[in-house]
C-alpha cells in the first residue's frame, strides 16, 4: 500500500506537497530497522517522489543528504538525483 501511493505521488510531482512529510518519514524511519529488499524499494520510491516533488521539498533535503551516505548504493544514487 505504502509502496503504490509512494509511486502515485511520483506522477503528482509538486502537487504533491502536502506528502512531503510522510515521504521524509518513510525515508528516514525505514532506514533504522532491518533493510530488506521490500523496504528498500520502499525507500527508493520515497526517494524519487521527494525529487519530483521538487524545490518545494526543501524540507526533506537533510534526510535526502544523511541517505547520501547510506550503505546501499541504489539509495545512494537515487539521493544524489534527488538532491
Amino acid at each position: 500500500m505504502r509502496f503504490n501511493s509512494a509511486l502515485s505521488l511520483q506522477e503528482m510531482g509538486a502537487a504533491a506537497l502536502n506528502a512531503v512529510p510522510m515521504l521524509t518519514q518513510l525515508v528516514a524511519d525505514i532506514g533504522t530497522g532491518p533493510e530488506t529488499n521490500a523496504v528498500s524499494s520502499l525507500r527508493a520510491v520515497a526517494i524519487v517522489a521527494l525529487g519530483k516533488i521538487g524545490p518545494v521539498a526543501s524540507n526533506a533535503l537533510p534526510v535526502l543528504k544523511a541517505t547520501l551516505h547510506d550503505s546501499n548504493g541504489i539509495l545512494r544514487g537515487t539521493s544524489a538525483v534527488a538532491v
